[in-house]
């Protein structure tokens, strides 16, 4: 008997062992499980969220792209403001006579003020982008060793600087003296204006004589500015490609020396 009931307390052993090993593991699977499960749905809420991303960053590109900006007489040019309108512009009689045509190139003063303003800035910009290169003083250098104390790099960048002036400079002049060629016309039909019986009225014409001889003082003006300009960046762009020269020619350079030591040596 006692045999037995030993035998039957050691099954009995047993068995509870491995219901609670089985126990153990089920445990041990449930939390496997649910760690991947949650790792997954991180994983997916994060790829979503990286999904998500370019499609607001496509969405914010599409509406800067979208939105027009105010055009700007000094940012935009001489373009902007010729893009007002054209009309016919002249003087007329008391009785309805057509006495003064003006040309079609004068629309006005609201535009002749708004080329003054873009061609003002042009100036402006034009002499800021290349005061540095001026203020060198390129053609005052007068020895090889002031020559060799510039990187050849940058005597190679300041003469396609001063190439480049040329283009900008055309742009600008031609706009001057399209200016300066309308008004001498809108002067020569103002000089046809005849007012007998009505002596103030030709006062007043004077007077638009006046104010647009103001305004060519100030193309006639900024247009000799940049000529001057012109002068000294050409000046410049002669001696800068001479420069060049000298440089290829005589200067040795901290790259070109150290190479010279590293080949000497046994």
């Amino acid at each position: 008997m006692k045999i037995k009931r030993l035998r039957a307390g050691r099954a009995s052993l047993v068995a509870n062992s491995a219901s609670r090993a089985l126990l153990v593991a089920a445990v041990a699977a449930a939390g496997l499980l649910a760690s991947t499960t949650g790792s997954q749905a991180q994983g997916l809420q994060s790829t979503s969220e990286k999904a998500a991303k370019p499609l607001v960053l496509a969405a914010r590109q599409n509406t800067a792209q979208s939105k027009p900006e105010s055009p700007k007489p000094g940012n935009e040019g001489l373009g902007y403001c010729n893009q007002m309108e054209a009309k016919p512009l002249g003087l007329r009689s008391p009785g309805g006579k057509n006495l003064v045509q003006f040309d079609k190139c004068y629309r006005g003063r609201l535009h002749n003020v708004c080329l003054a303003k873009a061609l003002s800035v042009m100036t402006a910009s034009l002499q800021q982008d290349y005061e540095k290169l001026v203020e060198t003083n390129y053609p005052a250098i007068a020895s090889t060793s002031a020559v060799c104390a510039f990187a050849f790099s940058k005597l190679a960048d300041d003469f396609e600087t001063a190439k480049a002036f040329n283009a900008r400079y055309k742009a600008l002049v031609d706009g001057y003296d399209e200016r300066l060629k309308c008004t001498d016309l809108v002067f020569k039909a103002l000089e046809k204006a005849t007012f007998p019986d009505l002596p103030n009225i030709e006062k007043t014409v004077k007077t638009m004589a006046d104010e647009l001889k103001t305004d060519v003082a100030q193309f006639s003006k900024e247009r000799q500015a940049a000529d001057e300009l012109l002068a000294k960046i050409t000046e410049a762009q002669k001696a800068l490609e001479v420069h060049q020269d000298v440089h290829r020619a005589m200067c040795i350079t901290a790259d070109l020396a150290s190479r010279s030591s590293v080949a000497q040596k046994p």
